[in-house]
């Protein structure tokens, strides 16, 4: 709050057009306008597109894969915790479900925004749902190697 209260003593003199300076701005951002380089006539699928397909983002040092490979991936080791006995598991593995609602509703709420920004957005993936995604791969991983042990122990 502080940080908008700064901005419009920036834009204004007077705090009131100042707050109006940066409404007005905040609605050209975030909502479709007449201008068709703001996402004018985009729908919400289109603008979820630019970011399933076409965006290239790398969380892992020499995987140049779009990244709803990446969103597959952690999905898949999240599906892999539900179908566990321990209950934590598969509660880490359903909050990772429900942390891609984040996202997701960033692109669709702000769509004037996320259809200009496609560059700087992708970083919406990173908290909490590529954390919580990789969270679920080392507990997956830390889960089978403690089934693995006793089998080897026996052996």
């Amino acid at each position: 709050m502080a940080v908008v209260i700064a901005h419009a003593l920036l834009l204004s003199p007077r705090f009131s057009e100042g707050l109006a300076i940066v409404k007005s701005k905040v609605i050209v951002r975030t909502f479709p306008t007449d201008d068709p380089s703001l996402g004018y006539g985009a729908s919400s699928l289109d603008v979820l597109g630019k970011y399933f397909g076409v965006l290239l983002q790398p969380i892992f040092v020499g995987v140049e894969k779009p990244f709803y490979w990446t969103l597959i991936a952690l999905s898949l080791a999240a599906a892999a915790l539900i179908c566990t006995k321990s209950a934590k598991n598969r509660a880490l593995g359903v909050a990772f479900f429900v942390s891609i609602a984040a996202p997701l509703s960033w692109f669709v709420l702000a769509k004037g925004h996320s259809f200009v920004h496609p560059f700087l957005n992708p970083v919406l993936w990173n908290v909490p749902t590529v954390l919580l995604g990789l969270v679920c791969v080392a507990t997956l991983v830390s889960y089978f190697a403690k089934r693995a042990q006793p089998a080897a122990e026996a052996a």
